[in-house]
């Protein structure tokens, strides 16, 4: 009879052991330490890994870097994501022509947005929903974060939203 639970407990475990059918993923959702989740479009040849203090995913559409210290945790999801997360390397810096991109681009002290259609409307707001940045531009934006204190920050700019991590 221990002969018999012991093959029926091996047969199990086997059974168990058998790879199963891959979920069909369609994004990773990344939960946000401030309570926010960003939902990204997983792409064909998509690698993460951790680099420089950052989640770092990458695609021939580009990269997408999040800073590690700001990150709860992150997942898979058959729900699909946000295609427009991804910089496109193949504009490497210069407009395409007839391009509807905005480049965004944050350097120490500085946000820079670019190929703004006219007379966009660009606006900075901290989680507390006090206005620190607005302006109007068409072509090149360029907003100060000086004096800003380290947090999360959402950019509107001409119906979207972003949201912005300074880690001073």
């Amino acid at each position: 009879m221990r002969k018999l639970y012991s093959c029926a407990l091996a047969a199990a475990v086997a059974l168990v052991a058998l790879p199963t059918a891959a979920a069909a993923y369609k994004s990773v959702v990344v939960n946000h330490a401030d309570g926010g989740t960003t939902k990204i479009t997983m792409e064909s040849g998509m690698t993460t890994k951790f680099d420089a203090g950052n989640l770092l995913l990458e695609c021939d559409k580009g990269e997408i870097r999040l800073p590690v210290e700001n990150l709860k945790n992150w997942t898979f999801s058959a729900e699909n994501g946000l295609d427009n997360l991804w910089e496109d390397k193949t504009l490497s810096g210069i407009d395409a022509v007839g391009s509807d991109v905005v480049g965004l681009e944050q350097t120490g002290e500085r946000l820079l947005l670019t190929n703004l259609p006219e007379k966009s409307k660009v606006m900075l707001v901290s989680m507390e929903g006090r206005v620190v940045a607005m302006a109007t531009a068409t072509g090149t934006c360029e907003l100060s974060l000086a004096g800003l204190s380290k947090g999360v920050y959402v950019l509107t700019y001409n119906e979207k939203s972003v949201k912005i991590a300074l880690t001073r």
